[in-house]
Order: structure tokens, then sequence, then C-alpha cells
């Protein structure tokens, strides 16, 4: 007489249940644990491999209390589950490195700011009116000027007295 919940006949229907389900198991598959009660006792845990199929219904092949079995199950579950669980590592990694880059480029925006400068993509723009105006205000000598006779831009009003993008510059010797 044969037994029918031997271990070998387990082992069977849960290598055909995985080979069966393998890429939904992949994508959402999972062991769940239950528990019986008998009477006052609680009794297990005792082991399921669950998923769903294209249908969306519910599949699932017991795999008895904690055992080999369970084990080698978990084991198919992590191998079939790695490159989807390395996927999404490797995704979250990047959303982490978008965050600090853009923390950085706004840190980066304030000290341009400072200066007089902004970026705009990734050119660094303002260089011929903010940055020089910005050192002729505070009294030092601009960095594109040669260092013989140093000439001060002094930035004043437009003829409107506006502070738009059209100043005009007189420039002073320095003594």
């Amino acid at each position: 007489m044969e037994k029918r919940n031997s271990v070998d006949q387990r082992r069977l229907a849960v290598g055909t249940f995985l080979a069966a389900h393998a890429a939904n198991i992949a994508r959402q598959g999972t062991i769940v644990q239950t528990w019986r009660r008998r009477g006052r006792r609680r009794l297990g845990p005792y082991y399921r491999l669950v998923c769903r199929d294209e249908a969306g219904r519910q599949r699932s092949v017991y795999l008895g209390p904690s055992g080999p079995i369970v084990d080698e199950a978990r084991d198919a579950l992590r191998r079939l589950q790695s490159p989807r669980r390395q996927q999404r590592e490797i995704e979250g990694a990047r959303q982490a490195l978008r965050r600090e880059l853009a923390k950085s480029r706004l840190a980066l925006d304030a000290e341009l700011a400072k200066i007089g400068l902004q970026r705009k993509g990734s050119e660094i723009r303002g260089w011929s009116r903010g940055a020089v105006a910005a050192r002729a205000a505070n009294g030092r000598p601009s960095p594109s000027l040669p260092s013989g006779g140093m000439t001060m831009a002094v930035v004043g009003r437009g003829a409107s007295g506006s502070k738009g993008p059209f100043r005009r510059a007189a420039a002073t010797e320095c003594t």
C-alpha cells in the first residue's frame, strides 16, 4: 500500500507546481505559513507555496510542516525572484543617485547665485555681467582683466534707472 502524502510525492508535486507556474512565482510568489486548531490546541506551522495565475486566481501547493521540502521551496523561490530583486535594488540606487544629484545641483545654484552666476543646463551663465559687477561692487579686481594697470568696472543704472540687463559700466583706473 502506498502512502498518499509521502515526502517524495510532495516533492514531486512542488517541482511540478514550480515548473508550471515559474513566471508567476518569479513575479509574486510567496511561502505562506498557516496554523490549524484542534480543540484548544494550535498546531503548525504548515506551509504552502502560493502565487496567482494569469487570470488572477490564487494557486497553491502544500509543502507540509517545517522540513527539507520547505527549505528547498524557499531556495527555489529565492532563485526565481533574484533577478527581479536585483532590478529593484538597482532602480532604488538610481533613484537615490538622482535625488542626491538634485540636492547637489540646488547647492551649486545657491553658491553660484551668491557670486551673481546662474546654471542653465550644464552651462554656467552670467560671467560677463553678474560676476564682474559683484566683484566691482565689492571693490575687488575683475579676474578677466590683466593685472598690469588694473581697471575696475563700476556698474550703474541704465538710462531709465532700471536694474535690468542693460546696465552701463564705466571703467576707472585704479592707482
